[in-house]
């Protein structure tokens, strides 16, 4: 494990994509149906987005929102390298990209404080110190009022997965050399013991099912989502008190059907919920009826109400 990885998959770049649940327009949103006074989607705002990837996201963001001043951060230098690039060849003047972890994006000269700060996914899969420094940009450069979208793998949707993952990561450590080779010879290893029908499989019978849908992803998708040395599924209780610190409060989820009761639960599931007095305990037991794998979640800092 090198140094300035700490164990995150760099031999591969990450796929380019783009996630919806970032944009701007959509968190705003979720905090009007909320009836929660957040920033105002039309007007001039700082955004920010931790962990960027390949840098997609943050310039098409940036394209479709000339009013926005945009940073991004990434510890991969490959990555930023080519997301400079594409602002570059798009002629962006409203988009900064940073090459450095999140401690020391906290003291970049200059950095203004934010009306958002987004992050998809990157939480599960960094070093509890990385999830502190996460907390800690929040708690000093988000400003009053502002939103931060957070995605995460998600408990208890991933238990049965959680050994699957174990395996390919095991697997993957007996041998050197770059990790996309390894990723397939790690698929190929646990496809052999599932055809020796072993009871782990035979006891939980949706890990079959998930094994071929994950043999269909790109290969460098498959090395970022589940090779890390780090792969961290999270319970929402646990998530929300990490960003208690940072003085945030819970809006909902940023699909919008998820918080519609007619949609996703029983009458009797519904009933359940609201007899449960705690907000976390009641977020963290919808989690269970619905087997939730993975979280997209709006948090304010404060809570205005119109």
């Amino acid at each position: 494990m090198s140094s300035w990885t700490s164990g995150y998959v760099a031999d591969v770049g990450y796929t380019h994509g783009f996630y919806r649940e970032l944009t701007p327009a959509l968190q705003c949103q979720i905090a009007l149906a909320k009836g929660v006074r957040g920033p105002a989607a039309s007007a001039p705002m700082t955004y920010c987005e931790l962990g960027c990837g390949q840098g997609f996201s943050a310039n098409l963001i940036a394209a479709a929102n000339p009013h926005l001043q945009v940073f991004a951060t990434d510890f991969n230098p490959a990555h930023i390298l080519n997301a400079r690039s594409l602002a570059a060849e798009t002629g962006a003047t409203n988009v900064q990209f940073f090459d450095q972890s999140f401690r020391d994006f906290i003291e970049e000269p200059g950095l203004p404080a934010f009306d958002i700060v987004a992050l998809h996914g990157i939480y599960s899969w960094i070093t509890p110190q990385h999830r502190a420094d996460i907390v800690e940009f929040i708690r000093r450069k988000l400003k009053p009022g502002g939103l931060v979208y957070i995605s995460y793998n998600a408990l208890p949707g991933w238990a049965a997965g959680m050994p699957l993952r174990q395996l390919f990561a095991e697997h993957a450590e007996t041998t050197t050399g770059p990790i996309l080779p390894r990723v397939d010879a790690a698929l190929e290893f646990v496809e052999r013991l599932k055809a020796t029908s072993p009871a782990f499989f035979r006891a939980n019978a949706s890990v079959a099912a998930r094994l071929d849908a994950i043999k269909k992803h790109d290969r460098r998708y498959l090395a970022h989502e589940y090779f890390n040395a780090e792969w961290n599924p999270f319970y929402y209780s646990e998530v929300a008190r990490d960003l208690e610190v940072a003085k945030l409060g819970f809006l909902g989820s940023a699909n919008l059907l998820d918080d519609i009761a007619e949609v996703n639960l029983t009458p009797e599931q519904a009933t359940l919920l609201d007899d449960i007095a705690d907000p976390a305990l009641r977020e963290t037991v919808r989690d269970y009826i619905v087997n939730q794998q993975f979280r997209r979640d709006v948090f304010i800092k404060g809570r205005y109400q119109w």
